[in-house]
Parts: C-alpha cells; sequence; structure tokens
C-alpha cells in the first residue's frame, strides 16, 4: 500500500516570494510598462496641441478670486473663490509655448522615471533580488526624482500662468502656485529607505562573507 504524497511545495525564489506572488509582480511590472507608452503617447499629443497652436486648453493656478456661479437652472448665484481655471487660448505666444512645453516635458519625465525606478524594482524583487546594489540606485534616483518634480513643478506653474494671461492679452494683480510639501516629504522619506536598503546590503554582504 503506498503512502499518501504529500503536496508539492509553493516554489519560492531567493527572498520567499511564492509563484502566486512572482505573478503579480509581473502583471504589475507589464502595467507599468503599458503606463509608459499611454504617458509617452499623450505627452506627444499635447505637445503637438501646444505646436498647432489653436484654441489651446491651459490650466492655471489663481490667488482665489471670487466669482459667481449659476449652478442649476434658477437665478440663485452662488458665491465662490477659484483656486485653478483651465482657459482656452486661441492663439499662444512664443513664451507661453515655450513655457507650457518646458513644463509637459519636465512632468512627463518626472514621472517616467517614478514609473520606471517602480517597475525595475518590483522585476528584482520578482528575480529574489533585494538588498542589491541596483535597488539602492533606484530608491536613490526615485527620491532625486520627487524632489526635482517638486521643484520644477512650482517653478512652472507660475511660469505658464504669467504667460498663459500674456497670451490673453490681460494682467492679472494677483497669481500664485500651490506650495504642496509632499513630494518633498515623499522624497525626504525614499531617501531614508535607501540609507537603511544600503546598510541593509552591507550587512548582508558582511554575513555572506561569514559563511
Amino acid at each position: 500500500m503506498s503512502s499518501p504524497q504529500k503536496p508539492a511545495k509553493a516554489r519560492k525564489n531567493a527572498i520567499g516570494l511564492d509563484r502566486a506572488d512572482q505573478v503579480g509582480g509581473w502583471f504589475v511590472a507589464m502595467i507599468i510598462a503599458l503606463a509608459l507608452i499611454v504617458i509617452a503617447v499623450l505627452v506627444g499629443q499635447r505637445i503637438s496641441d501646444v505646436v498647432t497652436n489653436e484654441n489651446v486648453p491651459v490650466s492655471v493656478e489663481l490667488w482665489g478670486p471670487e466669482v459667481t456661479l449659476d449652478l442649476d437652472d434658477s437665478e440663485t448665484l452662488v458665491p465662490a473663490a477659484v483656486d485653478t481655471a483651465t482657459f482656452t487660448v486661441p492663439h499662444l505666444t512664443s513664451g507661453a509655448q515655450t513655457a507650457i512645453i518646458t513644463q509637459t516635458v519636465l512632468s512627463a519625465l518626472v514621472v517616467l522615471t517614478l514609473l520606471s525606478c517602480v517597475g525595475l524594482f518590483i522585476v528584482n524583487l520578482v528575480r529574489g533580488r533585494a538588498f542589491v546594489k541596483t535597488n539602492v540606485a533606484l530608491m536613490w534616483v526615485t527620491s532625486g526624482a520627487l524632489l526635482v518634480g517638486w521643484i520644477s513643478e512650482h517653478s512652472t506653474g507660475l511660469w505658464v500662468t504669467q504667460q498663459t494671461f500674456n497670451s490673453l492679452g490681460i494682467n492679472p494683480l494677483q497669481t500664485s502656485t500651490t506650495l504642496n510639501f509632499m513630494p518633498a516629504l515623499a522624497s525626504f522619506v525614499v531617501a531614508l529607505l535607501a540609507a537603511a536598503m544600503s546598510h541593509g546590503r552591507k550587512l548582508q554582504n558582511d554575513v555572506d562573507g561569514l559563511v
């Protein structure tokens, strides 16, 4: 009488991820790759619209001017403060075109860099590589990209706003760009994680050297 066979153990990689986790990781990496392609296409379309220069929609940030809105069919007007508005500009000046294209390209580069780093990090984990030099470098690049994106967002935002109003032939008294510290905080946190992973990698190398 044959003894009952034991169920086969799930295959795990070097860092303990089982088959289901590995499949999930590859799936996420594929989604990120598709997102990179979509973003590249959207950026190309945006630049094409700006270069064509005909009724280009441009989002700008304002210092909350008060307006009245008619939100239904009644005659009741509701007061509101406008922080962000999208203007359809019939014809952009060359300065506005330069500002918008610069903002679009910089924003896209930051997003593409962040997604690429996340995707490569996931691929390394699926392959069983955690505390490796490549992952540490990816985390430092992610931290730097967040910081660069934060700085470029604020610097180009005000530039685009001013150039857009120049294209419309108006001189608003108050314009602004929202100061959001979350990307800077995220950059700091990722930098701390990168430093911790770098230290963990050194400890792992020391342990491997003793074995």
